[in-house]
């Protein structure tokens, strides 16, 4: 459990209202000369962009071949900060300008003028997605996605000394002098004449990896990560097993509770966890014990039902590593609570994903309610920036209401950034704040981000990855435009280990940067809200959901109930009951 003298009271700043965001990829035009860079270092490149001689507010501007990017405040104004000197372009995103590209070419201030494109380029990729009744088509084939250039990791500084670290929502008074709002918080008006496509529910397009249900691959993916990123968190899963607990009639038992003793290891002795909604519970050894692990000593119970024990020699295990555990529970229950959680990252590069998602939540909430009537729904958020912007986090607490969540959505506005790493670590860590529910409640979170957080926080970005597997909370990472190795490795790495899925934003919708989809073998795409509501299906039903034939998109490889069965052989098999690797796993 988390210490109560952990919990900060956190003061509240005011959010402003979100202006809508740009969503189609547009290029850059000409500039006047500038001093030029000192050459050998990151550099700073400021700029201005304009359209029609006004000042174009709300533009994404990236730097090309890097994960750099940020959009243009009230004024026009956008700065870039970590600029490599060899950088050759920089791009900038704007609905219904005509796409340019400009060199930079030593040049450290930039002003750029966009001009207007046809209305039949403006309109074309919003075709791609939609059906002439304005709803998203997803029966046809969509084009191939664009191959992204891969983004590159910059150079990292510790954090500012003395930085807002994080404001809470949840009742406190606004801090003294905050008479307005910092420059990149101002929602900008809409220049006239801009077209974009109307943000609706069904645009966004995604595809998802169980990492869990295909281990041998992810392995493999994370030996040749860490042989290729020696700074990466390293993770000793290789002796990983399954515990089932079942019921008298085989099914899952939610929420067992498990206690788990290890003989050997050089950490923890003695865990203390329960099952997750499909009753499995995965374990780690080496990475929970330590190295060494000889046998371990695992007791099980349920409310109302007697304790029953297994004992278990690490290396003597069948095939398929599974410790099943019956207890004399007549009928297992399903959760009927669940908390869920958006953890996302609101810097400038997000504008498209933030605006997009807002959309879609009411849709997503009303249809989890559809199917699965009287489960009680909580809500909670945390948005967060980096070091040095104006704020780091904001966190708002559980609410029932959506329409409270829905401005709390709507209020954000994506804003500051401008290095590549953001402040992930900060917003785990908050997140974990928030007012949870223990028990047979269901626990996830959303982690909506195109970033990885910085290298020296990699371990409190991972410590706090561990604390939530051991609440039970488990984190859905969701990758958005820009995510390069070092944020696939640390979201898919979060995912396995909290015993959730890789989720990813694709191409195919049209919509933002260039997405940049995960090496793995095997995947579905189709639009995000039916993706989050099968998740979220998938662990209150505490079995895997398929999506239905007629909502996917895209194919890539082939599998059968989340396991791939072409690309990469896999060695793993389904578990008998089709339902997801569950477990949450805690210490004392």
């Amino acid at each position: 459990m988390r210490h109560p003298s952990r919990r900060r009271p956190l003061p509240a700043l005011p959010l402003v209202a979100a202006p809508l965001l740009v969503v189609l990829t547009v290029a850059l035009a000409a500039a006047s000369l500038t001093p030029s860079a000192p050459a050998g270092l990151d550099v700073t490149i400021t700029g201005t962009v304009t359209a029609d001689g006004r000042a174009l507010a709300g533009a994404n501007v990236s730097v090309d071949g890097t994960a750099i990017g940020t959009s243009t405040d009230g004024s026009g104004r956008f700065r870039l900060t970590g600029v490599p000197d060899d950088a050759e372009a920089v791009r900038v995103t704007a609905t219904g300008y005509a796409p340019v590209v400009e060199p930079i070419r030593g040049r450290t201030d930039l002003r750029i003028a966009l001009r207007e494109a046809p209305a039949e380029v403006a309109e074309a990729r919003d075709d791609r997605t939609r059906g002439s009744a304005g709803e998203a088509d997803l029966t046809g084939p969509p084009p191939p996605p664009p191959s992204p250039s891969a983004p590159m990791m910059m150079r990292d500084a510790a954090p500012a000394t003395g930085a807002a670290r994080s404001e809470s929502a949840a009742g406190a008074p606004a801090m003294d002098g905050e008479m307005s709002a910092p420059a990149d918080e101002v929602a900008a008006p809409e220049p006239p004449g801009r077209r974009r496509p109307t943000p609706r529910p069904g645009l966004l397009t995604a595809g998802d990896i169980d990492d869990g249900l295909n281990w041998a691959a992810f392995q493999r993916y994370v030996a040749r990560m860490f042989g290729r990123q020696s700074g990466l968190p390293a993770l000793d899963l290789d002796q990983r097993l399954t515990l089932q607990v079942v019921d008298g009639a085989g099914r899952g038992v939610a929420g067992a509770r498990v206690r788990v003793e290890a003989e050997g290891g050089r950490r923890a002795r003695t865990l203390v966890t329960e099952t997750g909604t499909d009753g499995r519970l995965a374990l780690f050894p080496s990475y929970d014990f330590g190295p060494g692990v000889r046998r371990l000593q695992i007791v099980a119970s349920a409310p109302g039902a007697p304790t029953r024990s297994a004992s278990v020699r690490v290396d003597r295990l069948d095939e398929d590593r599974t410790v099943r555990v019956a207890l004399p529970v007549r009928r297992a229950e399903r959760p009927n609570a669940l908390d869920l959680a958006f953890v996302i990252d609101v810097t400038g590069s997000m504008g498209d994903e933030l605006t997009y998602l807002t959309r879609e939540f009411e849709s997503i909430v009303q249809r989890i309610r559809r199917q699965h009537r009287g489960v009680d729904l909580r809500f909670g958020l945390v948005a967060y920036r980096d070091q040095g912007d104006a704020f780091v986090v904001r966190r708002f607490d559980f609410t029932r209401s959506v329409g409270e969540m829905e401005q709390r959505l709507a209020s954000l506005r994506a804003g500051g950034g401008g290095d590549y790493p953001e402040a992930m670590d900060e917003a785990l860590d908050a997140a974990l704040d928030l007012d949870w529910r223990t028990g047979t409640a269901g626990r996830m979170a959303f982690l909506v981000a195109d970033a990885p957080p910085h290298t020296y926080a990699y371990d409190a970005t991972m410590a706090h990855v561990r604390e939530a597997r051991a609440r039970g909370i488990r984190l859905y990472p969701l990758a958005a435009s820009g995510v390069a190795d070092e944020a696939e490795y640390i979201m898919r790495s979060a995912a396995a280990l909290t015993q959730a899925r890789h989720l990813f934003l694709t191409d195919d919708s049209g919509v933002g940067l260039p997405h940049a989809e995960p090496r793995i073998p095997c995947y579905d795409v189709t639009a995000l809200d039916d993706l989050l509501v099968r998740v979220v299906a998938s662990e209150l039903a505490g079995r895997r959901v398929e999506a239905d034939r007629d909502s996917i998109v895209r194919q890539v490889g082939r599998q059968q109930a989340g396991v791939c069965t072409d690309g990469e052989q896999l060695s793993q098999r389904p578990p008998q009951n089709d339902g997801r690797r569950g477990g949450d796993l805690g210490y004392d």
